[in-house]
């Protein structure tokens, strides 16, 4: 009939497909009916009942049936699974009636394409039961989107021309409700009923508990009993193995290892026995080994004391020889001294017979010149030393230039008392 000839419109759903509107929230959308049965399951949990809803090997048909009284007597049949437990209830014949509300109204939402809002505002004007204008807004929403829509061939086609069908729709969805309504009020008396049994299971186990706790109380203090006997045994056994004096690893509470630690007792005795066996032999060998060694030394006792006696004569030798060789020493080392002092001089000696060497060779060269002062020379030279050794820092030179020093000055004051006897 060309209704989507608009690309801009919705492309039409899978029939396959579950369409769930969330925003449709009338008192009797499928959103308020899965709502209702929700607060169902929550009552149900509240006493810890376990909820199983049995979706295997379940086809949903396309054709709703009126009457219900097939799905409500399957209502609280106890599972084949939960093996009598009465706390495991049923609900696949409730979760099938919700299934099926749904599915009616998914069908009235899929099958003409319309948005969640168009469908919304037309159920709740069925709901009211304001059929003609539901159908009014219907052809409506059709006329404008095809302006050749025909209202006669649009209901001859559907089929809903005539109130009827819609109010059997209507009326199917309403008694949906009312048993959906009346299962929950079945759901709540068995609450009560399975929080009644509860109590009193607890109150059962409460007693038993109490019984099994007595029990336990009287096993405790046999057991307690029995500890402190194996303890002191244990104590006993660990203080003699240790008296005879082997290490074991059983603390002296623990009777359960004592057996252990005997074997183990026992071993080491055996261990100890072969020991000493082997070391009684080692001693044997020991004791021929030190009369041989004994022999032996009582042979270099004797050599060792004629060494020592030729020792003795030796080292008077050797301290006579020490006495002179070190009066020879200290002789060596006086004439040392000696001959050292005797080098120095003549080396100071010779240094004076050069300089005065070169001082005459100086004044040859000058006689028949003008006359040259050499005190002035002198005096120069000393002076250029002295700035020499102020400025030197090694000692051992500073020391020579100052001797050199010394020199030119005892030259410089022969000269001094040349010119005075001259003058």
């Amino acid at each position: 009939m060309g209704l989507f000839t608009d690309e801009n419109e919705k492309k039409p759903l899978p029939a396959s497909e579950n369409f769930q509107d969330n925003t449709l929230r009338s008192p009797n959308t499928s959103q308020q009916l899965g709502k209702y049965i929700v607060n169902g399951l929550e009552m149900l949990s509240l006493s810890d009942i376990k909820v199983e809803v049995d979706r295997k090997n379940e086809a949903f048909d396309d054709g709703i049936s009126d009457d219900h009284s097939e799905g409500l007597s399957m209502f609280g049949t106890i599972s084949a699974e939960s093996n009598g437990n009465e706390d495991c209830v049923y609900l696949s014949s409730i979760y099938k009636t919700y299934m099926k509300v749904n599915e009616k109204i998914d069908k009235l939402i899929r099958r003409e394409y319309f948005d969640r809002t168009f469908v919304k505002c037309v159920l709740e004007e069925i709901c009211r039961g304001d059929l003609e204008k539901a159908r009014g807004t219907i052809c409506k929403e059709l006329k404008d989107r095809d302006p050749h829509f025909s209202v006669e061939t649009y209901c001859s086609e559907q089929r809903i021309c005539s109130g009827g069908n819609v109010s059997q729709s209507i009326n199917g969805l309403l008694g949906d409700l009312r048993d959906i309504e009346e299962i929950s009020h079945k759901l709540r008396r068995m609450f009560f009923d399975m929080r009644s049994k509860s109590f009193e299971a607890e109150l059962g186990y409460a007693r038993s508990s109490s019984e099994v706790v007595k029990q336990l109380d009287k096993c405790s203090r046999e057991l307690e009993d029995l500890k402190r006997i194996n303890g002191m045994i244990a104590k006993d056994v660990v203080g003699a193995i240790k008296d005879f004096g082997i290490d074991t690893s059983v603390k002296e509470n623990d009777f359960y290892d004592v057996s252990k630690a005997l074997k183990d007792v026992l071993k080491g005795i055996r261990k100890r026995v072969k020991t000493m066996e082997s070391m009684s032999q080692e001693v044997e060998m020991k004791e021929k080994e030190y009369e041989n060694v004994l022999k032996d030394y009582t042979e270099l006792k004797g050599k060792m004391d004629r060494i020592i006696n030729e020792n003795a004569s030796f080292s008077e030798a050797v301290a006579r020889l020490s006495t002179k060789n070190a009066k020879i020493r200290k002789d060596y080392d006086t004439l040392k001294e000696a001959l050292k002092k005797t080098v120095e001089s003549n080396k100071k000696k010779s240094i004076t017979i050069d300089r005065q060497k070169k001082i005459i060779d100086v004044l040859q060269s000058r006689i028949g010149d003008e006359c040259i002062l050499p005190v002035n020379e002198l005096q120069s030279k000393i002076d250029e030393i002295r700035r020499r050794a102020d400025s030197e820092l090694d000692l051992s030179i500073k020391s020579k230039l100052e001797e050199e020093i010394a020199d030119y000055e005892r030259r410089m004051s022969d000269f001094l008392s040349l010119l005075n006897k001259t003058g």
